[in-house]
């Protein structure tokens, strides 16, 4: 299970608190550092602690109720400072309370028809974020493309394909704001979608599947030694290259969809966990090499979408 707060809940979260502390009411959303670009100073706070030892902890709330919403209040950082080393004066009750009234307030003062549009836009932004997240793995994505990219061929669940599957018809039926800020965006995500279905697509094309998982199938061996043998060992060859030249291409479109995703929407979306990376190898010297694929600027204004 995910130990991340979706995308949908952060902006329920932010857009319903007015991005302000629902204790002392400032605002902790600021534009302001010389790259112009937006910094967050707010904490997204769990009213149950996420951890049984945290302060208003329980071990009978699951970690995904933990994460939602109606679990979360926003705080600055001194505040979510007070509240957990006082957890007897802030108990869950009470801050569920603060929670509601602030959001209350909010609605009543701050909100206006415009807040209600772009908060909608959001939503649909982070529910197709969400979307990317979860059904692409992502939280393992380097472990789980590594039997794709295996040297000896592909080897992958088909739950994970059809959830691909899943995602990409996602993509395609999703509604998209019109506003041109999510224009480099939807062209992340549309070309990552392209990108890992293309590559499972590939890894299937000499792969069985059996009990639940695809295995890559050595159809060599069904021709007589010779040259058809020799022609289709090549095939196989040259397929096995098809497989890590799709993982490299559909890591690079992840690389370039969350750095969109962290400059647009989320600052902290997989900042903990850094940029995706492929480890390769043994070659000749019996090395393996870990690097992170990314796309050149040339690349990058090469990618069109259909």
């Amino acid at each position: 299970m995910s130990e991340r707060i979706s995308e949908k809940d952060i902006k329920l979260l932010w857009g319903r608190s007015g991005a302000k502390c629902s204790i002392c009411k400032c605002t902790i959303s600021e534009d302001g550092d010389v790259s112009g670009e937006p910094y967050h100073i707010g904490e997204q706070a769990h009213i149950i602690g996420k951890k049984d030892t945290a302060a208003r902890g329980s071990s009978s709330v699951s970690l995904q109720i933990k994460n939602s919403y109606a679990n979360l209040i926003l705080l600055c950082p001194t505040c979510h400072t007070k509240i957990d080393k006082n957890p007897a004066d802030y108990p869950v009750e009470k801050l569920h309370d603060i929670k509601y009234k602030h959001e209350m307030w909010v609605s009543e003062r701050l909100a206006t028809l415009k807040d209600d549009f772009e908060l909608a836009q959001e939503l649909v932004i982070a529910s197709i974020i969400d979307k990317t997240t979860a059904l692409c793995d992502l939280e393992n994505w380097s472990d789980w493309v590594s039997w794709v990219d295996s040297a000896d061929g592909p080897n992958f669940e088909d739950g994970l394909a059809q959830n691909i599957s899943k995602y990409r018809d996602a993509v395609i039926a999703a509604v998209w704001p019109e506003d041109d800020k999510y224009k480099d965006l939807k062209k992340s995500i549309i070309n990552f979608s392209i990108e890992v279905y293309g590559m499972i697509q590939t890894a299937q094309e000499h792969s069985d599947l059996n009990q639940g998982k695809w295995y890559r199938h050595k159809f060599y061996r069904n021709v007589p030694h010779g040259e058809k043998r020799d022609k289709a060992v090549g095939r196989y060859d040259e397929w096995l290259q098809e497989c890590s030249n799709s993982v490299t291409l559909a890591t690079k479109a992840l690389n370039y969809f969350a750095t969109i995703v962290r400059r647009d929407v989320n600052p902290l979306y997989f900042a903990d966990h850094g940029k995706f990376l492929l480890t390769r190898g043994p070659d000749m010297t019996g090395s393996w090499v870990t690097y992170v694929p990314e796309y050149t600027e040339e690349e990058l204004e090469s990618i069109t979408l259909s």
